[in-house]
């Protein structure tokens, strides 16, 4: 694997990174709906501002899918990663159906692409960056800047939030790619790195190491 890609995607704000081989940050993006932090980061971020003024949530749904679709397309077009890790659902998450309309979207958009991906929920994300599944958001950018010397603030409070949890996206789908070269070894991992790579749940009987990458190249 060569680039990596981190995203955490949600309704209306998302955040993007992209590490290199090594683990150095080759890109970010972010999707925001704050316009100031859309504005002075316009290299990196792009506000969502719903363009429709009629109160029908369903028109406003699919308005707001055709846009991330093209997001999402111009995002992957710009990165162009050879692996995707994308964050899955919360158990309480507010919104699921919403939810699952765009992170499904993202996994198709990846799938179409070519491009094996990988996901991971919310627990093995804060397990990965700060040893504990209950870690809270705070806790998880504070892990980024002091284990890998990267921070967000200058995008502001959602775009780093958001950021952050895209970095770990990446720098798990990186640790896995390592462990699958022999780069480093298992036993190498903090115990719960470790726990991460072999969690098994009802819904996954067999940990990530055994699945191998998702790819549409399974189904040739």
């Amino acid at each position: 694997m060569k680039r990596i890609l981190g995203a955490d995607v949600s309704l209306n704000h998302s955040g993007f990174v992209l590490l290199d081989e090594d683990g150095e940050l080759e890109d970010y993006c972010f999707i925001t709906e704050k316009a100031g932090d859309a504005s002075r980061n316009k290299e990196h971020g792009t506000r969502w501002k719903q363009p429709i003024k009629k109160k029908d949530s369903h028109l406003k749904s699919v308005v707001r899918i055709a846009w991330l679709d093209q997001m999402l397309r111009n995002i992957y077009e710009r990165t162009r990663p050879d692996l995707i890790v994308i964050e899955g659902y919360a158990f309480d998450t507010h919104g699921a159906h919403q939810m699952g309309e765009i992170g499904g979207l993202a996994r198709l958009l990846a799938w179409q692409r070519g491009c094996p991906q990988r996901r991971h929920d919310p627990l093995t994300v804060k397990m990965f960056a700060c040893h504990k599944g209950n870690a809270k958001k705070g806790e998880v950018q504070k892990a980024v800047s002091e284990r890998w010397g990267v921070d967000f603030l200058h995008c502001g409070a959602q775009a780093h939030e958001d950021l952050c949890d895209a970095y770990v996206l990446a720098m798990m789908g990186l640790t896995e790619a390592r462990i699958r070269s022999g780069a480093i070894a298992l036993n190498s991992l903090h115990p719960k790195e470790l726990q991460v790579f072999n969690r098994t749940t009802k819904k996954a009987p067999i940990n990530v190491l055994g699945r191998g990458w998702i790819s549409c190249m399974d189904t040739a």
